[in-house]
């Protein structure tokens, strides 16, 4: 049960009982709903449909996925979000502070001189989040998931960035998590003094999670089922830093 509630993106507040669903089936089914809505709901605000640019390169048959787009929402309605929460707590009135938040964050970002663009890019002088490069990885059309997700974060290195997010949606995240986590690792040790993370989505909580996070639940419903103490997962969801 917990393993369909992450892989649809319930991380915080997942649906373990699903007695008044009627079955298991239909609750995989109203989770998968829930969050396709959830992505969805990422571009309910004008600005941020505005600001969230197709892509050049596409993921799935030369084209860009409807996954790759939402969840490259996803991320900019949290970025912007979670910078205007940010600008209001250093004295902006929410009006301005949302206004600056929009500035801060553009897709589709080609920097001078690379032959790379990036999916999602803040810029600098953008408190916390300043500089960072979110670059969404569906997973589809490829040939091997780890060569694709490490190329990316190969080019993206060399093009200048120290900041990179790697966000895989949900099911893919769930299905590849062994793998993802282990060349998390791998690139971390590979470009040492880089902000190198993988993330997913938790559409209930509007945030990405690390996969590392994800794989902590697992471990932990996995010792409980053995009737063994839990592993020293965090309580609640360790949010994106």
């Amino acid at each position: 049960v917990l393993l369909a509630n992450l892989m649809w993106g319930r991380v915080s507040e997942p649906v373990m009982d699903y007695e008044d669903i009627g079955s298991f089936d239909r609750l995989v089914v109203r989770l998968e709903d829930e969050y396709w809505k959830a992505l969805e709901g990422a571009l309910k605000d004008f600005n941020v449909q505005v600001l969230v640019k197709p892509s050049a390169e596409g993921d799935e048959a030369g084209r860009e996925s409807m996954s790759h787009y939402l969840t490259k929402a996803f991320m900019v309605n949290y970025l912007v979000s979670r910078l205007t929460e940010e600008f209001k707590g250093e004295g902006a009135k929410e009006d301005e502070a949302r206004r600056k938040a929009l500035d801060c964050v553009r897709t589709e970002h080609q920097p001078g001189g690379a032959n790379v663009r990036f999916d999602v890019y803040v810029n600098g002088d953008c408190g916390s989040m300043s500089g960072l490069v979110v670059e969404v990885e569906t997973l589809y059309g490829t040939g091997t998931a780890l060569h694709k997700v490490l190329d990316t974060v190969e080019s993206r290195v060399k093009a200048g960035v120290s900041r990179l997010w790697v966000v895989v949606p949900s099911p893919q995240a769930v299905i590849y998590l062994p793998q993802l986590l282990r060349l998390e690792r791998y690139a971390r040790e590979l470009f040492k003094g880089k902000e190198i993370r993988f993330y997913t989505l938790d559409v209930k909580g509007g945030a990405p999670v690390r996969l590392v996070e994800v794989a902590r639940r697992l471990l932990d419903e996995w010792r409980k089922l053995k009737g063994e103490p839990a592993g020293g997962a965090e309580e609640g969801v360790t949010p994106a830093q």
